[in-house]
């Protein structure tokens, strides 16, 4: 057996053990709602309510905005002590940073606080930013809320030194008050060291074969998905996934089918998706295509559900609703149907993001809907 595989396998295994019991309870059980059954619901809910909202955007909106008093810092996973600046001056600095590094977060104005997710390669960091005040002192805490560790810690680095560049950090030499805080005991389940960024999928055939059945399980760790969809961005392992482009794409729908798809599977899905589809000539049916717009219509709007901390996504609303025309080139029975319309009036509407909606009418033009 090839190295790759093998560690691949005692890996999953060790992963398949530590498995918690929602996830267990799938196996043998009926399939839970779908993401387009949800979705349905949450776009029937809103054709009935006529909402409407703005683009979202990294400025302050009019709500009522509570700060967190903190009485101890120790209570805190990591912090910085800026100084006395005003929170709402703060927080739209720290809205423009993030904006800029990261399209996968949401804000919650009315508490200072931001959460999201920052991706290096096949790694990804959930993180929360927030605001709070001690002894008359504004600061920020930082709370690692999925991944890795090292990804958020640069990122609050980062951001401290942004706030310090604009005069909103007190702390002049950068020696930032910041607690131990460990890594999870599953981080990085499927980590390999090697000294360039990609895998060799070259030498291990059956390993890539296992990865293009495996994004297709829901029960599947999501560091497969990030894995496959880091090693696309190699030119030779591209060439190599050509060979499965059909099979990649079915499997990534069906996990975008899944309504407690986490915002890296989604991101993932949605990053190989829009890879194959824009070179390869695919074959999909109806109902992949009324996934695909659910999705966006789902993290352009706003996610319904529990399982995300982070609800909107730019990067999966853009890496599927550009490619909206060529998808619907592939159907095979194209036919309008009265969901469908009701998907795209919804992006229309209520997507928090300019671009997706042109995307949409770019779409609607093009196949006169």
């Amino acid at each position: 057996m090839s190295v790759y595989l093998s560690m691949y396998q005692d890996k999953q295994r060790q992963k398949n053990l530590n498995r918690d019991a929602k996830t267990r309870a799938l196996v043998g059980e009926s399939r839970s709602l779908t993401q387009v059954e949800a979705q349905e619901r949450f776009v029937a809910k809103q054709a009935e309510e006529t909402l409407s909202f703005n683009e979202q955007t990294p400025k302050l909106e009019a709500v009522t905005q509570e700060l967190n008093e903190v009485s101890d810092l120790s209570d805190l996973c990591a912090y910085v002590i800026l100084g006395a600046y005003e929170a709402s001056v703060v927080f739209e600095n720290m809205l423009d940073f993030i904006s800029n590094v990261s399209k996968n977060y949401t804000a919650f104005p009315e508490s200072y606080m931001i959460n999201g997710y920052a991706f290096q390669d096949a790694k990804q960091g959930g993180f929360q930013f927030q605001l709070f005040s001690y002894e008359n002192q504004l600061g920020i805490s930082q709370t690692r809320m999925d991944g890795c560790s090292f990804l958020i810690k640069d990122l609050f680095t980062d951001l401290k030194r942004d706030l310090y560049h604009n005069g909103l950090n007190d702390d002049e030499d950068g020696d930032f008050s910041e607690s131990d805080e460990e890594e999870s005991d599953d981080e990085d389940v499927f980590s390999f060291t090697f000294e360039t960024r990609f895998l060799n999928l070259a030498q291990d055939p059956e390993y890539l074969q296992q990865l293009v059945e495996d994004i297709g399980d829901c029960q599947c760790d999501e560091h497969t998905l990030m894995l496959l969809a880091h090693n696309v961005d190699c030119t030779e392992n591209y060439e190599l996934m050509q060979d499965h482009a059909q099979d990649i794409v079915n499997n990534c729908i069906s996990r975008l089918s899944w309504n407690d798809a986490t915002l890296p599977v989604v991101r993932s899905a949605a990053k190989l998706i829009n890879t194959f589809v824009s070179q390869e000539n695919l074959s999909l049916n109806f109902d992949q295509f009324k996934i695909i717009l659910s999705t966006v219509a789902s993290w352009s709007t706003g996610v319904e559900d529990q399982t995300n901390f982070v609800t909107l996504s730019e990067e999966i609303s853009m890496f599927l609703s550009t490619i909206l025309i060529q998808i619907w080139c592939m159907v095979e029975i194209q036919t309008f149907t009265q969901d469908m319309v009701t998907f795209l009036n919804t992006i229309q509407i209520n997507s928090k993001y300019e671009n997706v909606r042109l995307n949409v009418d770019e779409f609607r033009t093009e196949v006169h809907c």
